[in-house]
């Protein structure tokens, strides 16, 4: 599984939001490759799932059949953890 981390520029919050889905990723038992990206190349890299700051300015159209989570403090490990869990439940996959 490939999970694609986005922000404005891809400098900053996408490495925070790689670093913290990395360490709920590994709370959960779930290994995926994670990958930052700024926002004008994130949806050209095929993933199973993006993950974004609140207040990301994304056109509906890149998010056409793309699962997403937003996230609203980049920094909180456990809203990263608790909606990457609740991904995995509803896609029908299991974490810890």
């Amino acid at each position: 599984m490939k999970i694609v981390t986005l922000c404005t520029c891809g400098l900053g919050t996408c490495f925070a939001l790689k670093i913290k889905t990395e360490e709920a990723l590994s709370e959960l038992g779930v290994f995926c490759e994670v990958v930052p990206c700024d926002l004008s190349s994130g949806f050209l890299e095929e993933a199973d799932l993006y993950v974004l700051p609140y207040g990301l300015d994304v056109g509906e159209e890149a998010l056409q059949s793309r699962s997403v989570l937003v996230v609203e403090d980049v920094l909180d490990a456990e809203e990263i953890r608790d909606k990457i869990k609740k991904y995995f439940a509803e896609a029908g996959m299991e974490a810890e």
